[in-house]
């Protein structure tokens, strides 16, 4: 996936979603890609949780307006914004677009 992006153009950045940090905390990977110049940007992350923290964050993911798409993943289309979530052998995924977490390996 981040090979991809370095070829489409896409350059690191750093991710500033506080929300985000405060749910990966300091045990995940958080990265954030964009074209410069331009609003394109790409958030993804991960983080180790079990199968009941990863049912707290769903719930919490819930009430706050995503709707759940299986038992492991969650996702919101809000305007001007879209993100999902997914679960997967203990590890939380996250993308900003939801679309892009389709290109990570790890929930294939």
């Amino acid at each position: 996936m981040l090979v991809q992006f370095a070829e489409d153009g896409l350059v690191l950045g750093v991710e500033q979603n506080q929300e985000l940090h405060d749910l990966v905390g300091n045990d995940g990977l958080r990265c954030r890609w964009g074209i410069p110049q331009t609003d394109i940007i790409v958030a993804y992350a991960n983080w180790e949780r079990d199968t009941a923290a990863w049912q707290t964050v769903k719930t919490d993911l819930i009430a706050d307006g995503y709707v759940e798409t299986s038992p492991f993943a969650v996702s919101s289309e809000m305007v001007g914004y879209d993100s999902a979530y997914r679960f997967r052998e203990g590890v939380v995924h996250y993308a900003s677009p939801g679309r892009f977490l389709g290109w990570v390996t790890a929930v294939q």
